[in-house]
């Protein structure tokens, strides 16, 4: 099937508002590399978090969307996944709730990690689930706010 942008988007402060709280519908869903929650035993990676939620929202569908087929060791991936962010978001220079963050793991092997940031009473958050874990929402502090991110607000 084709890609579907939704006709009518909403505005950008819903989508802002919306993605950390429909990302803390999967908090505790299992990693499973290209995982998409179809249920919970489906799991998650950090690119299908992404996916699912914008996919929830309604911001977008299909296969130009939700890339698949993809390894989660660098070589590729990468370059997917900055494909991908050019292709649907925008870049912003500084994290705010609602963005998609892209931390930079490992340079020398280019391996990337995403993850959509919130907020709560103290501060800001990140909603991710990384391998061998689960979807859990932590603290936006270091190490991971040290990690040469770059910040993507949805299109």
């Amino acid at each position: 099937a084709p890609m579907k942008r939704f006709s009518r988007p909403p505005s950008e402060i819903v989508f802002l508002k919306q993605a950390p709280k429909v990302a803390r519908e999967f908090l505790g869903y299992p990693f499973r590399e290209q995982g998409r929650a179809v249920d919970f035993n489906d799991g998650l990676d950090c690119g299908g978090l992404i996916a699912v939620v914008g996919e929830r929202m309604g911001y977008a569908s299909g296969p130009e969307w939700d890339r698949k087929g993809y390894s989660i060791r660098p070589q590729g991936y990468a370059n997917i996944v900055r494909q991908w962010l050019e292709d649907w978001f925008d870049p912003i220079e500084s994290p705010e709730p609602g963005c998609v963050a892209c931390f930079v793991i490992n340079r020398a092997s280019d391996y990337l990690h995403l993850a959509i940031i919130g907020e709560n009473d103290r501060g800001l958050t990140m909603i991710h689930v990384w391998g061998g874990s689960k979807v859990v929402e932590s603290s936006f502090a270091p190490p991971w706010s040290r990690r040469g991110a770059t910040y993507w607000r949805w299109r």
